[in-house]
């Protein structure tokens, strides 16, 4: 992939975290508690971007991939937040809550021993992938088991669920070889390029989720 395209789908890509955050603030008032606990996920994802924005072309700090560091924990937190309620018929608060807690353990650790604040957590992305596409496919299965969704187009988590497994799976290539491509410029560019695209997606699939009416 050209580094030019490469990184104008990464601009767009960061523009396009704007997108679920206006339709948020449209929706607001009608949002069931999956559309709001995602809208705190949004506002970290613009909060991140600018902090990113900030520290590597106005205070011109070298390397702040610690954010994504950071990122990475809230993102979890949030989205796995957003699963507890809808499969506590398949497992009990306390897999929820545990899974935060290990998680943010195993990326404490991860930083102390493997992955520095200057290096991409790589690990730590993959383990946060496949336990959110375990929470997506939980869900789906849940939704095929009981069947007593009318609408489905109308449930913002089929949305989420939808988004998550589109991108988290894209993404495990990307997230598993980033500390070996990140020294290699055309390379890097090429893959995050691909990120890029996946992330657009990823932000228009949370817009539909924020904007459908969800079933009372």
């Amino acid at each position: 992939m050209d580094p030019t395209l490469s990184q104008l789908l990464i601009n767009c890509s960061i523009a396009s975290v704007m997108v679920p955050l206006i339709v948020w603030g449209i929706r607001l008032k009608s949002a069931n508690y999956a559309q709001k606990i995602l809208g705190v996920l949004i506002w970290v994802s613009l909060i991140v971007e600018i902090a990113a924005r900030l520290t590597s072309h106005v205070f011109y700090i070298g390397n702040n991939l610690w954010i994504l560091h950071v990122f990475t924990v809230l993102e979890f937190a949030i989205l796995t937040l957003i699963y507890k309620r809808q499969l506590s018929s398949l497992f009990s608060e306390r897999v929820f809550y545990g899974a935060i807690l290990a998680f943010l353990l195993m990326a404490i650790l991860n930083t102390l021993y493997l992955e520095p604040l200057t290096a991409f957590n790589s690990n730590v992305r993959v383990v946060e992938s496949l336990i959110l596409i375990c929470w997506a496919l939980s869900y789906f299965y849940l939704i095929l088991k009981e069947l007593n969704i009318e609408h489905l187009e109308s449930t913002p988590l089929f949305w989420i669920s939808v988004s998550i497994l589109i991108y988290f799976s894209g993404n495990l290539i990307v997230f598993v070889l980033s500390n070996y491509v990140l020294p290699h410029y055309e390379l890097s560019m090429a893959t995050w390029g691909m990120h890029a695209i996946l992330n657009i997606v990823h932000h228009i699939i949370f817009a539909i989720a924020l904007w459908v009416n969800p079933q009372q």
